[in-house]
């Protein structure tokens, strides 16, 4: 596959490097984002073509840092700010790749850092990116572990997931159907992506990467966690119960005999690693019939593992992938992808409107989650009226029947819609669509469409 096929949907962050690559000075970026995701394919491609050096910082001792570092640059040895200076005289761009290994293990390593940046450098501009993996040591330690080279920092840049369109310019020979099927599984990570086999059906591609103990994909789930997380088996217990469908505390409570507490305490943790998110029913004056705050796995690829894979490791020694497949994974597949169909529709949602495709602009946009049921979208658009949706993915076409069950829901969540979106991934029945023509303010939308 060619390279760059590989990389689609990074223009922006690479014309944000080049940026400070091009501006006079010193500057100090601190790239991050989750394992996988493309931080070291970003970076190189930006240094393609400059004089860069390139340093990945390992998890070792300060001594062996240094050696690794001298090695590096060719020299014999000396201190993190010899070093450094040195690297500062040989390029204009320095690149250290997982720098949190090297600020944990020493002080040193970055007040050597810090001297030669600042220092009266040879080159007209002098470009130092840091890059990290661990997200939630760049969000709540760094500036403590930095101490005064935090305020060096010149900008920050959050390398996050692929959104859906990305996928599609990812698999352009894909339906809208197969991508959202893809998403589903792997999320928007690069290197998940990577694995995934055109060639091969859904199926097999389930078989060989998940389901296979060989497989790339059988293990990473638990080996992302480890890089961040002790106490595995007790994270593992929270985000199976997740991935069945326990998304709140007492829920929680109840199945895993923890402490609420304690609870708190490993929900905050996954919270801070982008892997489980808190979500909010959106504000209406229906607050009587609102459930609280929800919690629920945030990364794709872990949500799919944890509710396909987890549960069926025995069966999986047992009976073996092609039965487990058939069994449990076949049966429920379809109704596990409503979700993502349902945040693929909010993301085109979303796009439509930053495109003028609507009379207004969309101000909130959200779901409602009611005591009986949820209501897949609703927003207000920047002159404070509401529209409302669904988003039928499993079962038969959008029927009357549903769209009666969407203005009841729209009801209890007392936002009384101007508009009404459907989306449907199987078209709609011609009742439906017959209302449609009879309703103002009703628009249809099915998969070709999108």
């Amino acid at each position: 596959m060619e390279e760059m096929a590989l990389f689609v949907g990074r223009a922006n962050e690479l014309r944000f490097l080049e940026n400070y690559y091009n501006r006079k000075g010193s500057s100090l970026v601190v790239l991050y984002g989750r394992y996988g995701v493309g931080k070291t394919e970003l970076l190189r491609l930006f240094a393609r073509n400059k004089q860069c050096i390139y340093y990945f910082a390992a998890e070792c001792s300060d001594k062996e840092q240094k050696k690794r570092l001298a090695a590096c640059l060719g020299v014999e040895g000396g201190s993190f700010e010899e070093l450094f200076f040195q690297a500062a005289k040989t390029a204009p761009v320095l690149i250290i790749d997982e720098f949190n290994n090297g600020v944990r293990q020493s002080r040193e390593f970055m007040e050597g850092l810090l001297s030669a940046f600042t220092a009266e450098n040879i080159w007209e501009k002098f470009l130092v990116v840091l890059c990290s993996s661990s997200v939630s040591w760049v969000e709540n330690d760094m500036v403590r572990s930095l101490g005064r080279a935090a305020a060096s920092v010149s900008a920050l840049l959050k390398l996050k997931e692929f959104g859906f369109m990305d996928i599609m310019a990812r698999f352009p020979e894909y339906s809208v159907e197969e991508c959202i099927t893809v998403y589903g599984i792997l999320g928007g990570t690069p290197a998940y992506l990577n694995a995934w086999d055109e060639k091969r059906s859904v199926k097999e591609n389930i078989l060989a990467l998940f389901l296979n103990k060989d497989g790339k994909l059988f293990r990473e789930a638990g080996e992302f966690l480890k890089m961040e997380l002790r106490e595995l088996p007790l994270y593992n217990t929270i985000l199976s119960y997740l991935a069945e469908g326990k998304n709140q505390l007492n829920e929680l409570f109840e199945a895993t005999g923890f402490s609420r507490a304690k609870i708190s305490v490993y929900i905050k943790n996954l919270i801070a690693m982008d892997v489980v998110e808190k979500v909010f029913s959106y504000d209406t004056e229906g607050k009587e019939n609102t459930k609280k705050g929800l919690y629920r796995i945030k990364d794709t690829f872990l949500l799919f593992w944890y509710r396909f894979v987890f549960p069926n490791l025995s069966a999986l020694e047992l009976r073996g992938a092609e039965e487990v497949y058939n069994r449990k994974v076949l049966p429920e597949l379809e109704k596990y992808l409503e979700l993502c169909f349902l945040q693929v529709c909010q993301e085109y949602m979303q796009l439509l409107s930053d495109y003028g495709k609507f009379d207004f602009t969309i101000g909130q946009l959200g779901s409602w989650f009611g005591k009986e049921g949820r209501l897949d979208i609703l927003g207000e658009w920047d002159t404070g009226t509401f529209f409302s949706g669904g988003c039928k993915w499993s079962g038969g076409p959008f029927s009357e029947e549903d769209f009666e069950r969407l203005l009841y829901l729209s009801q209890k969540a007392k936002a009384e819609p101007g508009q009404y979106y459907l989306f449907s991934r199987k078209g709609f029945t011609p009742g439906m669509r017959k209302r449609a023509e009879a309703f103002g303010g009703l628009t249809l939308m099915d998969l070709e469409d999108m």
